[in-house]
């Protein structure tokens, strides 16, 4: 193969839908192996111990992200473009060396204290350093991830991402069975796991003749180059993601100031637990950035478009799914998972089940941005909407004001993101060629609708009386059944889900002939 030859998605290469299929089957895998993590992490550490880990991996992920500045997005939608160019992944190998350097001196700058107090004040430095770790090779990860999914090479790295995460739900599980689940053990074999999965990855692009190749020279001209294309691409979004920064650090500083570990650990329970059904977002959103991308490259209106109509609202059919039956069934998933320790987050957990459903058009409308490289709209989103976010924080946690806690934390999140959500929603409608009142009354009519059937399947349940001792069992059936209810629900009101009749029509015929050739 030519230094420059392109590695593209041929004609055998897999489809979108393929790929899709993949990525969301690895996300499925990571959800249930998260739901087995979140029902052993917080037990084994409890809720004080739980809110420091989280704290110590917030303020490292919010710092690792400002100094990305989305530069591996521009990255990734450049590599999706120009498969050619090996000069753009060895420029960014360095820019990435380049943030972990400026990370590291960071964290440490933090640990000093000012004014007699320090960001991460009565937490051990050996935990500012795992974590360090721990984020930072989950980035890489993430980034070797898109770079397979630039090749489309999604399908088989998604096989080996599934295979990791159950070798890591299994050693989770043992650990916890043997009790020696801390902190420190944790974050040992996550890191041990990650690397490991990192090196599997490399190997499988390696195979396919793709060279990530960062020891190498670049001439100036190339560096100037490519200094200036992601300079164009990140520097509307400098602004944005300083305050982002500030404003997630300040949220999270609060609510550890006025309500301490405890209510850091419920937030971070509650939120960690919403995180799960965003996964099935996530496993699309590289996919969708990469096909907006090529589209936007074409100036083909009508296929972005077409892409946002026919995915978008399926997409969020399936989070609003699992999310509105979590929604239902608070109280089963907080005892479930976390134990009685965690009986003081219903309120949170409720409010943060709504997460998932505006930060599904979040992600995905961030893509439409991203892919078109309209950036300059979150800065002026994050001008806007930071000054009133940082006053209800305050307002909401502070002792001064209505000293809510986790439960305030948790309404501002998801008030701020649904107002985000509906003003970029409303700047992307017309260069998308979609109808806004549409999309927003999908979005709000349809929960409704699935919280509804869940309700009455927890009503109809709570009568069988042999239930109310047996939890799970109880949990489990009532999810047999709101499943049932669901999936007939779509099949007779396809809309519901974003589904055309004739879509719907076809997928069954697909189905029914797949049937009949496995009956043969």
């Amino acid at each position: 193969m030519e230094e420059n030859e392109p590695v593209q998605a041929t004609a055998e290469s897999p489809t979108l839908n393929t790929r899709y299929f993949f990525k969301l089957g690895s996300n499925i895998v990571s959800i249930f192996a998260g739901i087995i993590t979140a029902a052993i992490i917080p037990r084994a550490l409890g809720v004080r111990a739980y809110g420091d880990f989280s704290f110590v991996n917030n303020v490292v992920t919010q710092l690792l992200t400002f100094l990305d500045l989305r530069s591996s997005t521009c990255f990734y939608v450049r590599l999706s473009q120009r498969q050619k160019e090996r000069d753009l992944v060895t420029f960014y190998g360095y820019y990435a060396v380049l943030i972990f350097v400026i990370l590291a001196i960071l964290l440490a700058s933090l640990t000093m204290p000012f004014r007699g107090y320090s960001l991460f004040e009565h937490i051990p430095h050996r935990l500012i350093v795992y974590a360090f770790l721990f984020v930072g090779i989950k980035w890489l990860v993430d980034l070797f991830i898109k770079i397979s999914d630039a090749y489309a090479a999604t399908v088989e790295v998604e096989r080996i991402k599934m295979g990791n995460t159950l070798l890591s739900c299994v050693i989770v599980i043992g650990l916890f069975y043997f009790d020696q689940t801390t902190i420190e053990v944790f974050y040992i074999q996550q890191i041990a796991l990650f690397t490991l999965l990192l090196v599997l990855i490399y190997y499988h692009l390696k195979s396919r003749n793709i060279n990530i190749t960062i020891v190498r020279l670049l001439s100036w001209n190339d560096v100037r180059k490519y200094l200036s294309e992601f300079y164009l691409y990140s520097s509307p979004l400098a602004l944005y993601l300083i305050i982002t920064l500030l404003t997630e650090l300040f949220d999270r500083f609060v609510l550890q100031h006025f309500g301490g570990s405890f209510e850091q650990g419920i937030y971070s329970f509650s939120y960690s637990i919403a995180n799960m059904t965003i996964l099935f977002v996530t496993a699309m959103v590289p996919l969708f950035t990469r096909e907006l991308s090529i589209a936007f490259s074409t100036s083909d209106s009508n296929l972005t478009g077409k892409l946002y109509r026919r995915y978008v609202p399926t997409i969020y059919i399936i989070s609003a799914y699992f999310c509105c039956f979590l929604f239902v069934n608070v109280e089963n998933v907080a005892l479930i998972l976390g134990g009685e320790q965690f009986v003081d987050s219903l309120m949170s957990l409720r409010i943060m089940m709504l997460y998932p459903l505006v930060a599904t058009y979040s992600n995905l409308n961030g893509a439409v941005i991203f892919a078109s490289g309209r950036t300059r709209l979150f800065k002026n989103l994050a001008i806007g909407l930071a000054p009133i976010g940082m006053l209800t924080t305050y307002l909401l946690i502070s002792d001064s004001g209505l000293f809510l806690g986790s439960s305030g934390l948790a309404i501002k999140v998801v008030a701020l993101e649904f107002i985000s959500v509906c003003f970029v929603m409303w700047s992307i409608s017309s260069y998308m060629n979609i109808v806004l009142w549409k999309y927003l009354a999908h979005m709000l009519v349809s929960p409704l609708i699935l919280i509804a059937v869940g309700y009455a399947v927890l009503t109809g349940l709570s009568f069988i009386e042999v239930l109310r001792d047996y939890r799970v069992v109880s949990f489990v059936i009532s999810g047999v059944v709101y499943s049932i209810l669901i999936f007939g629900l779509t099949y007779w009101f396809p809309r519901l889900a974003g589904i055309s009749v004739e879509s719907k029509m076809n997928l069954v015929r697909k189905l029914t002939g797949w049937l009949d050739r496995k009956s043969v």
